[in-house]
């Protein structure tokens, strides 16, 4: 027999989201150094929110399993903010946010300042040139003092300082309506990060600008070539006639041949204000201690009181279909989308429940009539809300030899078994029970500040927010059937058929000749030196002693078991792996893959999948490359004994399935054939 050792972890009850709205509700306290902050009631992440004097909101929750803090600062400006003749300005800024400030990145910053000036005018100039000749002659002069200004620059400065600090994750992304910046530091040195972050979000300067032109150019480039991209830009196109939304967030590349430093630099001073701005960390933390630290820091930023944004542009309801065709060189899809209201709006709420209703990646309808039964090689159905308006999206990826129509009807019969109810009232509080499984999930992996990002940017109190799952909960199967009869009509939907070829559209950016430049790479400013110097208290190690943690039992002669018990809330998880890899045995991968296609002697494949959504039960074989192979089961303590033997019931008792096999290698090499075309 092969040795297998198992490790489960059971846990200690803990209740998420299963009370009424009316039980949710905000109250006010006063911590011990006198800051005022609101706390929920029956709040699954416990979660402070303070509000500083100058407006800055701050979200705080902890989860203390490992001694690190995941933070986000969130600012509620992105593409839709910029003028609609000047657009890319949020995307840029991203970007030039890593080159430092006047304290760090630089040598010497007065000697730095007088040529940055300069590049800034010089910038202005080649905007308002009228000819591409006069163009290239201002850019050679931009090139020849970029030149100079390089010498006195400092790369990647503050990725070295966030290196020191032990951050991991250091990233940033825009969307239509926020710009976030994103870092996982260890929770001893939150103290060290808000002085940085303070003076990058206070005093960043535009350094290196024009070589960081060449990367957003790169990019756009790429884009012209990538499938998704492109079909996501043609729903955008389709579903806004009018709003910004329907513009890239990268911006129109008539206006990215023509960036203006003083643009950038005003969209910063204008939206980049402590009355516009969040800090949302979930992690290691104190409470009490931290928010002291974030008030020393951004407790100095200044307000803008009168900051005015553009208001919003309301689109007419959509009466006729469109349809768009577009080529890329990688893999065809269709998408279908449809457009609904802000995140605070009725279908908000409904589309929320419908979407996995229809796709929830283990028993929606899309999963089992088409996926399941392979149908199709990929289907998803979900929303993305945005601020103003949301997109609920279908996109379906066909097999061999399946035409890009057929799949499209494919998709329509799946919203027609939706508007005719041809669901199992059952799925509803299955998807439910899933969707509080994933709070749980959330709260304990940190992703929380995600959460707080979505609350914060659609300007939806905490409390509505952690109420949702209650809200959809109180919707009957009548209430969907209706909502979709009303919401999803024959001629309110925008369909993108994305064919594999060459991109006849396709706008090519020229990128501007940049003369190499010399890096300081070595030198360290003072402001980092500071950084450096600073000593923040050690991380006190918590010492497990594994003889009285983990319990160990002989089930069988080679099958050891190992458990210990889970303190933190009420999910289990086992673990079970064999010294057996797919070097060792070459089926083993493929068996793996073959299994959830399979059903039992009890139950149909399609019965089975939903059995394991009620139970919200995430079953994974895993044929690893290394030298095991692993099994996991994972879900909720109060159904581990059903799962537990509705796993063995799977493991032991598959029945074959010849024709499910035969499609999945024909789905096989689709893939493969497909990655070859990225």
């Amino acid at each position: 027999m092969k040795k297998m050792l198992l490790m489960v972890s059971c846990a200690l009850i803990f209740s998420a989201c299963c009370c009424d709205k009316n039980e949710h509700k905000t109250i006010s306290k006063i911590d011990a150094n006198g800051y005022a902050y609101a706390e929920v009631t029956n709040d699954p992440y416990k979660a402070r929110i303070y509000t500083l004097k100058n407006g800055l909101k701050v979200y705080l929750t902890k989860n203390s399993d490992e001694p690190r803090v995941q933070t986000v600062i969130a600012v509620k400006a992105g593409a839709k903010d910029e003028s609609r003749d000047n657009t890319g300005l949020a995307h840029y800024l991203e970007h030039m946010m890593f080159k430092g400030t006047n304290h760090f990145g630089t040598m010497d910053w007065k000697k730095e300042r007088v040529l940055l000036d300069s590049i800034t005018n010089l910038f202005e100039l080649h905007k308002q040139a009228a000819t591409p000749e006069a163009k290239k002659k201002i850019y050679k002069q931009i090139d020849a003092v970029s030149n100079e200004a390089a010498k006195y620059a400092i790369s990647n400065e503050y990725d070295k300082m966030v290196g020191a600090l032990g951050a991991s994750g250091t990233n940033a992304f825009t969307s239509h309506d926020l710009t976030a910046y994103v870092n996982e530091i260890p929770s001893n040195e939150i103290e060290r990060f808000m002085k940085l972050e303070y003076d990058r979000f206070t005093n960043m300067q535009l350094r290196l600008f024009h070589t960081e032109l060449e990367t957003v150019y790169e990019e756009f480039n790429m884009g012209q070539d990538h499938g998704s991209r492109m079909v996501w830009n043609k729903l955008f196109e389709g579903l806004f006639s009018k709003h910004p939304y329907k513009t890239d967030v990268i911006g129109l590349p008539e206006q990215l041949k023509n960036p203006s430093m003083k643009s950038v630099m005003e969209f910063q001073k204008k939206y980049y204000v402590s009355n516009n701005m969040a800090i949302l960390m979930a992690g290691d933390i104190d409470f009490e201690k931290t928010i002291q630290i974030v008030d020393k820091y951004f407790g100095r930023m200044q307000a803008n009181n009168s900051l005015d944004r553009p208001a919003k542009v309301e689109e007419q309801p959509i009466t006729a279909c469109r349809t768009f065709h577009v080529a890329t060189p990688d893999q065809e899809c269709i998408a279908v989308g449809y457009r609904y209201g802000n995140p605070q709006s009725k279908e908000a709420l409904y589309l929320n429940l419908i979407s996995d209703i229809l796709y929830n990646g283990k028993a929606g309808l899309i999963d089992l009539d088409l996926i399941q039964q392979q149908k199709v090689l990929e289907m998803q159905a979900a929303r993305q809300p945005l601020k103003d308006y949301g997109i609920f999206i279908f996109l379906g990826l066909p097999r061999e030899d399946q035409s890009l129509e057929e799949v499209g009807k494919l998709i329509q019969a799946e919203i027609a078994k939706l508007k005719a109810g041809d669901f199992d009232e059952e799925l509803l509080q299955a998807v439910i029970n899933n969707k509080k499984l994933e709070v749980i999930q959330t709260v304990d992996d940190r992703y929380s500040c995600y959460r707080f990002l979505d609350a914060f940017i659609n300007e939806i109190d905490w409390k509505d927010y952690i109420s949702e799952i209650d809200d959809m909960a109180k919707l009957t199967k009548k209430d969907i059937v209706a909502f979709a009869n009303e919401f999803f009509k024959n001629n309110n939907y925008v369909t993108v058929y994305k064919h594999t070829g060459k991109n006849k559209d396709k706008v090519e950016m020229e990128k501007p000749h940049i003369t190499p430049i010399a890096i300081n790479r070595d030198n360290v400013s003072a402001f980092a030196q500071s950084i450096y110097d600073m000593n923040p208290e050690p991380v006190q190690p918590v010492f497990v002693n594994f003889d009285e943690k983990i319990a160990r039992e002989q089930l069988a002669e080679g099958v050891n078991f190992y458990y210990t018990h889970n303190t933190t809330n009420n999910i289990y998880e086992l673990n079970q792996f064999v010294e057996i890899s797919k070097y060792t045995d070459k089926k083993l991968a493929l068996a793996f893959d073959y299994l959830p296609y399979l059903g039992t002697s009890k139950y149909t494949p399609e019965k089975l999948k939903m059995e394991m959504y009620k139970l919200a039960m995430s079953f994974n074989a895993v044929s690893t490359d290394g030298k095991r192979s692993y099994v996991e089961l994972r879900g909720l303590n109060e159904t581990m004994d059903q799962s537990l033997s509705l796993m063995e019931e799977m493991m032991n008792d598959a029945v074959v399935n010849q024709e499910a096999y035969d499609n999945m290698v024909q789905d096989i090499l689709k893939d493969r054939a497909n990655a070859k075309l990225d």
